[in-house]
């Protein structure tokens, strides 16, 4: 189970609080946004989404999804993998019904 050493330690880089680290792992999450949005953006089919949708900004809600659910996540203790997928997966159906052009859902 390599993912899941893999997410524990994001988590833990996610909510390091020690000023003596805290400005460097910033530095890197910002550089690392900016890849995340490259790796995501460049060369998406885009012909999906309908006429009006602004991609960047779906790939930002994306992005504040998974914020948002890791920062409920910190004070849980033990993660359930399986639940966080079925419930991430039921965040991208709901935003695939929405911006998705009928044909494609």
């Amino acid at each position: 189970m390599a993912i899941i050493a893999i997410v524990s330690f994001l988590k833990s880089i996610f909510f390091e609080n020690d000023p003596a680290v805290k400005e460097g792992i910033n530095a890197m999450l910002a550089k690392g946004e900016d890849y995340r949005n490259k790796i995501a953006l460049d060369g998406m089919d885009t012909s999906k989404f309908k006429d009006n949708i602004d991609i960047k900004l779906v790939m930002k809600m994306l992005t504040w999804i998974g914020e948002g659910y890791s920062i409920q996540l910190s004070g849980e203790g033990e993660i359930d993998y399986d639940a966080l997928s079925k419930k991430m997966n039921e965040c991208l159906d709901l935003l695939k019904n929405s911006f998705y052009k009928e044909e494609y859902i």
